[in-house]
Order: C-alpha cells, then structure tokens, then sequence
C-alpha cells in the first residue's frame, strides 16, 4: 500500500522519468498524503483552530479514511492557507498561516 514516503515531489517523479505535463512543476506532491502533515507548525495550527477551516467553519478531517471518497479527501484535507498571500508580500511567519479545506484555498487563490 502507499504511505506519506510514497509522495514524490514533482521535481523528483520528473527526474526518474515520470510524466508532469498534467501536473505543473510547482514543487507540489504527485499524490495527497493520507494523513495530515505532523510539523509542528500544523499541528500548533489544528489545534489553534480546533480542527476547523478557517473559512467555511466546517471541520476538517485528519486523514483519508474519516473520508467516504478519495475525492471527498482531496477537497476537505486541511491545508496551510497564507492570510496575505506570499505573491502579495505575504511571509511564512505563523501569525500569516491559518488552516483551510483544499477547495477553500482554491477558490481564495491569491486574494485577501
């Protein structure tokens, strides 16, 4: 079975000859892991936000088996959100970072 070691950075699939003409060359994962990340930094954010987005209210789920759906994980897994994005001059600090559902960071984009 797959496993978070099993995610290639695009970079590294495109080396060993994978093809990314479908998945750009943002520096983004070939597969979504099925668990949260366990950084510090986004477990200090769950538990901040009481494992809520901080868009929509809803809350998040943790890993892909609370799930019915792959698909329904690829859109509710939280990710880290810039409040200011990092185009507009956005830091990585914390007090700029806020966890969101995948699809609520998608309809943001780059505003705020």
């Amino acid at each position: 079975g797959w496993t978070d070691d099993d995610c290639l950075p695009v970079a590294e699939y495109a080396n060993r000859g994978g093809r990314t003409s479908r998945l750009g060359t943002s520096g983004g994962f070939m597969s979504q892991s099925f668990k949260r990340p366990d950084s510090q930094l986004h477990v200090d954010l769950w538990e901040a936000q009481n494992h809520l987005c901080a868009f929509c209210g809803k809350t998040m789920l943790s890993n892909r088996f609370e799930a019915p759906h792959a698909t329904v994980w690829a859109r509710n897994r939280a990710t880290i959100d810039h409040i200011q994005p990092k185009s507009k001059g956005g830091t990585d600090r914390r007090d700029n970072l806020q966890l969101v559902h995948a699809r609520c960071n998608k309809i943001k984009g780059n505003r705020f």
